[in-house]
């Protein structure tokens, strides 16, 4: 780390821990080397291939896991995902919706 950094960072770790998350959350957001909507979109097509895969292997959902009107709900949201019906929400709009409480 170089010394500008060292004393960013020193400096960082003064402010109060609700100000430290702040400014790690745009740090972060600064170096993300995908869009959100391509990071939603890449989340959606694992998720997909995992259901898609468990459905091949035969697992199946039963009640100690999921309750039949759960595993019709997620079925369902899966399906108007996969049509394009839906499109999921950008996580910087969940964020900010959060953070306003």
């Amino acid at each position: 780390m170089s010394p500008e950094a060292k004393k960013i960072l020193d400096e960082a770790l003064r402010l109060p821990p609700a100000v430290r998350e702040e400014l790690a959350h745009l740090l972060w957001d600064s170096i993300d080397e995908f869009g959100d909507s391509e990071v939603e979109q890449a989340w959606i097509q694992e998720a997909l291939r995992r259901i898609a895969q468990a459905d091949r292997d035969g697992i199946t959902y039963g009640p100690d896991v999921l309750d039949e009107a759960l595993r019709e709900e997620l079925d369902k949201r899966s399906k108007e995902i996969e049509s394009g019906e839906v499109q999921g929400i950008p996580w910087e709009e969940v964020r900010r919706n959060l953070r306003k409480g």
